[in-house]
């Protein structure tokens, strides 16, 4: 009886092994590994939402086929009973040579002068170097046709001053070779008519801190208004004014006269550096030069200097310190 069951299980182990073989379904479980991998059509049903889905369904490569690019149609213009096709030629694309200057927003025409480009176009091609030249041609501001517009009053003798000042101011010159082209005017300040006087300070004004050419504009419309001339800008007075205000600030004194040696006084300040002064405004407090300004005019003392029958100033400002030096 054990002989006839244990023969029958062994059957049922022999037909459970072969259904695993020839069966197309994977999950055999214990002859899983023997089952040779096939493909077929059957349509499998789908998996569960969760279980991962396998085929043994084999997959279709496509056929890579290569794209024809078609020609496009090419637009028609049409001129009366004639048609005409537009026919598209591709080149390589070219430097254009500029035939006029760009002119960029927010640039004074001063901006690019002083630079030179002569060894640096030299490292670019012909064709981007015909392109900077020509940008450095137009760089090349002509000074006087540009001033005798600005200021149309002005006589020759003081147009050539203020070329060869707009030229120093944007060469960066220092302030001793800027004083010396105002000397070289053949007038005297007093023979300089106000027009000339503030076409000669408003071309000196990048030479000056900004609060400085504030006070000395607040100083010349007050003078005007009261029927006065303008005074003329002297960049010595400037310097000198400008050193008293840094003595000032340095040492901790608010006076006219300064303990350190040699500057006692205003006049001995300015024949330091070879200048020349007859009177002196000093202020402490605010970094503007419009309040500079209206504290002088508010003191009667100072208002006097401000009114007095001077032709040159100088202002100089260290932080909050002002001093306004008057010259004849």
């Amino acid at each position: 009886m054990n002989r006839r069951v244990g023969f029958i299980l062994l059957i049922l182990c022999f037909l459970e092994a072969c259904a695993a073989i020839y069966t197309n379904d994977l999950d055999a479980r214990p002859f899983r590994r023997f089952a040779p991998r096939t493909y077929s059509t059957t349509n499998r049903q789908p998996a569960q939402a969760g279980v991962v889905q396998r085929t043994a369904e084999k997959p279709v490569i496509p056929e890579l086929k290569e794209e024809v690019q078609q020609p496009k149609a090419q637009p028609q213009i049409e001129k009366g009973n004639l048609t005409e096709a537009v026919q598209t030629k591709t080149e390589p694309k070219r430097h254009t040579v500029l035939t006029e200057p760009v002119i960029t927003k927010g640039f004074s025409p001063y901006e690019f002068l002083g630079m030179d480009f002569s060894e640096t176009i030299t490292q670019f091609p012909e064709e981007e170097r015909s392109v900077l030249e020509q940008l450095i041609e137009w760089s090349e501001v002509d000074y006087a046709s540009i001033l005798s517009e600005k200021y149309p009053n002005v006589r020759p003798e003081v147009m050539e001053a203020l070329v060869k000042i707009t030229d120093g101011v944007h060469n960066k010159a220092s302030r001793q070779e800027l004083g010396k082209i105002v000397n070289s005017i053949p007038f005297s300040p007093r023979q300089l008519t106000s027009a000339e006087v503030l076409a000669i300070n408003q071309e000196l004004a990048p030479a000056v801190d900004e609060e400085e050419f504030r006070a000395i504009l607040g100083l010349n419309q007050f003078r005007m208004r009261s029927g006065l001339r303008p005074l003329l800008i002297d960049l010595l007075l400037v310097l000198v004014s400008r050193g008293h205000s840094s003595d000032m600030q340095r040492f901790g004194f608010f006076s006219h006269n300064s303990p350190v040696s040699g500057k006692g006084t205003f006049s001995s300040r300015a024949r330091q550096l070879g200048a020349s002064a007859s009177a002196e405004n000093i202020y402490m407090g605010s970094y503007s030069g419009n309040a500079a300004n209206n504290a002088w005019i508010n003191s009667s003392g100072h208002r006097a200097n401000m009114l007095g029958g001077y032709s040159r100033v100088g202002v100089g400002r260290i932080g909050g310190f002002f001093t306004q030096m008057f010259g004849r």
